[in-house]
């Protein structure tokens, strides 16, 4: 019996997944047009050897009402950044109160950076430059993922960004009627859950009572399958696509797209407003509270970026 015990705590200590140890980030502070705005670097340890043409860079960008250090821990980027090899970033939002409750300027939501036209596209192009000018990103392999509100900005700033951003990947973020045009094509990948309150995933209203106030009035999300084809049709992508099942997750890729770009829809049924494969909900304040460890975002979203380069 004792050693029944001992198996299935060890059991349940194996499938925590790991926090990340946040003492090696650096944080730092830019000015973008008279507004201090702030982030957080992680460098992979130990630095690859091989230096010649850069490193990947991930932008990771935090859920509505959250802070860059909250998506640092519950994505573990940093972690994946040490494994594989490259430079993880998490920046600020920003927000008029004491508790750093900050969020995105997504074009129709969310809060103050809305209603401040807050400059997040400058200020992630900016971040971008000096990534790649100081710190040795490879200009060729960058990469935005975003939860929630970070992933409405990650839509958006895979049209504004399109010649600066390699691939973008998006979870449980919703695209709005408005949104941009890339110049040039984009991989994508969508990560969303079917019974996602926050952002749904057939579209529409927001059906959070949390969320609404910060939204523009009347606002509707694309429903998921629509933002999926957006930038289907977008990167130029061929009529058929694969598609398969594992477990709670059906995957959707399309890979004859312009410019050797992907674009890819996980399904996740049964998923709510959450980041995967995270134990505990401490990215967002729209978090509806579950969490799914059947799947890991992080994983997935490294498998997908790593795969893409920039071609003309």
């Amino acid at each position: 019996m004792i050693r029944l015990i001992t198996a299935l705590f060890l059991m349940l200590v194996w499938a925590q997944p790991a926090h990340a140890d946040l003492s090696q980030h650096q944080e730092r502070k830019m000015i973008i047009n008279d507004v201090e705005r702030t982030y957080q670097i992680h460098q992979p340890v130990p630095m690859p050897v091989n230096l010649k043409n850069g490193l990947p860079l991930v932008i990771v960008l935090h859920g509505g009402r959250s802070t860059g250090e909250q998506i640092a821990r519950a994505s573990r980027f940093s972690a994946k950044a040490d494994k594989n090899g490259f430079i993880v970033v998490y920046p600020d939002g920003t927000g008029k109160n004491a508790e750093r409750r900050l969020t995105w300027n997504a074009g129709d939501c969310c809060d103050v950076a809305m209603t401040d036209n807050a400059e997040d596209v400058l200020f992630i192009s900016s971040l971008i430059d000096n990534m790649v000018k100081f710190q040795g990103a490879d200009p060729k392999r960058v990469y935005i993922a975003g939860m929630s509100n970070g992933g409405m900005l990650a839509h958006r700033l895979g049209a504004e960004l399109a010649t600066k951003v390699t691939a973008i990947g998006v979870v449980e973020g919703g695209m709005f009627a408005s949104q941009p045009i890339p110049s040039v094509p984009v991989s994508t990948m969508i990560i969303h859950g079917q019974i996602d309150k926050t952002v749904p995933f057939e579209g529409g209203e927001t059906r959070s009572s949390l969320m609404k106030p910060y939204v523009k009035p009347d606002t509707k999300f694309l429903p998921t399958q629509s933002a999926y084809n957006f930038w289907r049709e977008k990167n130029g992508c061929a009529a058929d696509e694969d598609a398969s099942t594992k477990g709670r997750i059906t995957t959707y890729t399309s890979k004859v797209c312009k410019n050797q770009t992907v674009v890819a829809l996980q399904v996740i049924k049964n998923g709510a407003h959450n980041w995967p494969g995270s134990s505990k909900a401490v990215y967002s304040e729209f978090d509806d509270g579950s969490s799914y460890l059947g799947h890991d975002a992080t994983d997935a979203l490294w498998e997908f970026f790593s795969q893409q380069r920039k071609h003309p």
